[in-house]
């Protein structure tokens, strides 16, 4: 359930490809013969310490805390059911209890587990979509900061740190983005858009 610590990575390995793609096209049509001078970024820290991520991440950090106990609730609860119904099989196999009732109580047992695993399933969509919209919003200003900062390195091209084997410090424009970031975003809207599913009707 700790989705949202282990997805503070927002940006994987392919949309940093697709990142450096526009702004070295963009660089080689102007100059092509000009040597490919390299910036990298830090995509998780810049995430993780800008002020948008912070804001994000306070806003989903109590919901998760709150799905996490409840799940944790429920499993006890249907645990502590469970060893109920076995003594029950045991009293309807004895003749104790009638088997009609005892099957009664097994399917209500299954339905409300089965509602409750719905509800919690739900409950973690909804914060995965938070997630990904902040996400999205953070990567789209990102985007606009991380361009000029590259252009005035002299750079044309910019890519993670983690494909780095051995670099220079001064390649690094992290904690310039995170500044230049800072200055533009301060906080995310947490609630997706309405997903309008238009019905076709047939004729």
């Amino acid at each position: 359930m700790t989705f949202f610590l282990k997805n503070l990575r927002f940006f994987s390995a392919s949309t940093l490809a697709l990142i450096a793609l526009p702004f070295f096209m963009a660089a080689t049509a102007q100059a092509q013969s000009a040597p490919a001078a390299v910036v990298l970024v830090n995509m998780q820290r810049l995430v993780g310490e800008s002020a948008a991520g912070k804001y994000a991440y306070a806003r989903l950090k109590p919901k998760i805390d709150a799905l996490q106990a409840r799940e944790k609730q429920l499993e006890q609860k249907f645990k502590s059911e469970e060893k109920s119904l076995l003594k029950m099989r045991d009293q309807a196999n004895k003749g104790i209890m009638s088997p009609d009732v005892f099957q009664a109580k097994v399917e209500d047992y299954d339905k409300r587990k089965r509602q409750a695993a719905k509800t919690l399933q739900d409950q973690q969509v909804a914060i995965e979509r938070s997630r990904i919209y902040a996400t999205q919003q953070i990567q789209q200003q990102a985007l606009k900061v991380i361009e000029p900062i590259m252009r005035r390195r002299g750079a044309s091209i910019v890519l993670s740190s983690a494909a780095a084997v051995l670099n220079a410090k001064s390649v690094d424009i992290t904690a310039d983005a995170i500044v230049a970031l800072d200055k533009t975003l301060k906080s995310v809207s947490m609630t997706p858009p309405v997903q309008n599913k238009a019905k076709k009707k047939r004729k």
